[in-house]
Order: structure tokens, then sequence, then C-alpha cells
């Protein structure tokens, strides 16, 4: 919770980790909210649930990444069209 001047901010993160503050003027409003708000992103938070699909290893490339473009140069396009 933080005081800025006359208000009290009641501070928490939603289920998306997202940091929200909203003014009071009483602390003990500011309290409630901020547990209110903080139950409720708890309880809408995802749960973990098994492993995930494994990802590519670091350090294998693959196959189409050696297949470079070549930038050809616009005075020897225009030399050769002559």
């Amino acid at each position: 919770m933080l005081k800025k001047g006359s208000l009290y901010f009641a501070d928490w993160r939603d289920e998306n980790g997202h940091r929200h503050r909203k003014g009071y003027r009483t602390k003990a409003a500011a309290a409630r909210i901020q547990r209110k708000m903080q139950r409720a992103a708890h309880e809408k938070k995802a749960h973990a649930s098994g492993n995930s699909a494994s990802s590519r290893r670091l350090g294998v490339r693959a196959a189409n990444t050696a297949t470079t473009i070549t930038r050809r140069s616009r005075r020897r396009a225009k030399s050769g069209a002559s």
C-alpha cells in the first residue's frame, strides 16, 4: 500500500500480471480493496497443468537457415541492361 498526499493507494496485480493502483481516502478502504482484488486475481489465475510440449533444443538450427538472400547492387543491374 502507498500513501501519496491525502490518498492511500491499493496496489495489486491482476491474473495477467498487470499492475493496478487505485486511491482511497482511508487506509482501511484501500487495504480492503487490495485484499479483494488480490484474492480475485488468485482465483482466476490458471493453475499448473502438467508438462508442456518440449521446445526445440538450443543450438540446433533449422534446415533452411543456411540459405541467405544476396543483395545485388543497382549499379551492376543498370550496366547489365544496356
